[in-house]
């Protein structure tokens, strides 16, 4: 029986090329009918996982009463319920400003929109692992026991590095607390990794059947060494196997437990009752010597603009931004397009456009 085209096509491609070249022997019904039912595994498995990622985001409770009494949780923490279980910039700014109002630290005002940071003898407080951060940077810039708010702003080089290992420990401690669970079950898990590695079988076994492989004119004859035989697409399967399921996990991986939505529930009536005071939203970082620990919380919530915005411990990121909209100042999440192009310098563009051109 004559071979089929494509395969005589590729055996000439390889006879001619130079380097390495992808060698098809049998691309018969069988490993069609394998690849076949690989894409259709693989469909159902992105099927499944979209409805169980709308399904499993963390959606905001209904505001609980309107109150002024405080949780036990730090202001870090309901920064992170009041946000979809999401830490913005602010927790940074409310958690300095808490420590001010637990006596740690002192905060006052040099003159107009100016403040300077004090440092108090350490009272042997029991601290979070991020309230440390925050106490460890200010003594690492206040010179002489103080420093001016801007002196305590981190550079490029140090803040992506230095937000992150913040959040996560806020993320850790909100676990600890039981406010938070693993967004995704058992059951998701099994889903997810028995539709994935179902389908990257079903494919490894259709480019095996085809005999799919990476030979070279440097090999010699009866050599493997600098080929890539069809016997390692199961590795491939392996490898991609496992990439895919780590990616999943770290897709926000965290939501509300049963407690956390109570207590976010609650902390959303604190922050509806602050924002009826017109000037707590104004009230400078200094106001902490008459607002004390309420002041925090007003930052962490969205509610004391002025206070969060006060205190630089970095450039504000493109992804949050305030907002006025509804009648008071509150935090926003930012969403740009996320199109092919959109925002990126032409280099980058250029670049990305010929390897999708390639492939």
């Amino acid at each position: 029986m004559p071979r089929p085209v494509t395969t005589l096509f590729l055996a000439r491609a390889a006879a001619y090329g130079r380097g390495l070249v992808i060698a098809v022997t049998n691309f018969d019904s069988t490993a069609v009918a394998l690849l076949v039912a690989g894409g259709a595994f693989g469909a159902g498995f992105a099927l499944v996982f979209a409805v169980r990622f709308a399904a499993s985001f963390p959606a905001l409770p209904a505001p609980g009463p309107e109150t002024q009494d405080l949780g036990e949780e730090p202001p870090a923490v309901a920064n992170l319920l009041v946000n979809r279980c999401s830490v913005t910039g602010a927790a940074e700014a409310a958690t300095l400003v808490d420590l001010a109002a637990r006596g740690q630290l002192e905060l006052f005002e040099v003159g107009p929109d100016h403040y300077v940071v004090r440092l108090r003898p350490d009272r042997g407080d029991d601290l979070t692992a991020y309230e440390r951060q925050i106490l460890d940077l200010v003594r690492s810039r206040a010179t002489g026991g103080s420093a001016p708010l801007e002196a305590i702003l981190l550079d490029d080089t140090q803040a992506e590095g230095w937000h992150d290992r913040f959040r996560k420990d806020v993320v850790r401690d909100a676990k600890a607390r039981g406010l938070l669970r693993g967004r995704w079950s058992r059951l998701d898990w099994l889903l997810f990794a028995g539709l994935a590695g179902i389908a990257l079988l079903l494919v490894a076994a259709g480019l095996y059947a085809a005999h799919v492989e990476q030979t070279g004119h440097a090999a010699s004859a009866g050599s493997r060494s600098g080929r890539f035989t069809r016997d390692g697409w199961w590795w491939v399967a392996l490898v991609a196997w496992a990439i895919v399921l780590a990616i999943i996990g770290s897709l926000r991986s965290v939501r509300y437990s049963a407690a956390g939505q109570a207590a976010a529930s609650r902390w959303l009536g604190v922050r509806r009752f602050l924002r009826h005071d017109a000037s707590f939203g104004d009230a400078p970082p200094a106001a902490v010597a008459i607002w004390g620990r309420l002041l925090s919380y007003g930052a962490a919530l969205g509610v004391a603009r002025a206070t969060s915005a006060a205190i630089p411990f970095a450039m504000e990121g493109p992804g949050t931004a305030w907002s006025r909209y509804g009648g008071d100042w509150h935090q926003v999440h930012v969403e740009y397009p996320t199109r092919f192009g959109y925002g990126q310098r032409p280099r980058s563009v250029l670049l990305g456009g010929l390897v999708r051109t390639i492939f």
